[in-house]
């Protein structure tokens, strides 16, 4: 069985970040809290990257990713990562 890497983003207006293992292959983000966020990959995120609308997911494949970035337009939410690492 593979390992998971399992943690959670406090997001708002200001850029937070979340590494990932570098073992990481597979990442499911969901947007659990109640404001729209936008994601990036191993950069800083602007709201102009990818909406992540609260309430919904993404599972991404990854191959050279070391981490997650994001951020909110205003306020604040909560973004869950589950990385599942190669075995």
């Amino acid at each position: 069985m593979a390992n998971a890497q399992i943690g959670n983003l406090a997001v708002s207006s200001v850029n937070a970040s979340f590494a990932l293992s570098p073992v990481v292959y597979l990442v499911t983000l969901r947007n659990v809290g109640g404001t729209t966020c936008h994601i990036n990959l191993n950069g800083a995120a602007t709201t102009s990257h990818f909406p992540l609308d609260a309430g919904e997911s993404i599972e991404l494949g990854l191959s050279t990713t070391s981490s997650v970035q994001a951020i909110t337009a205003s306020g604040t939410t909560t973004l869950d990562v589950i990385g599942v690492e190669q075995w």
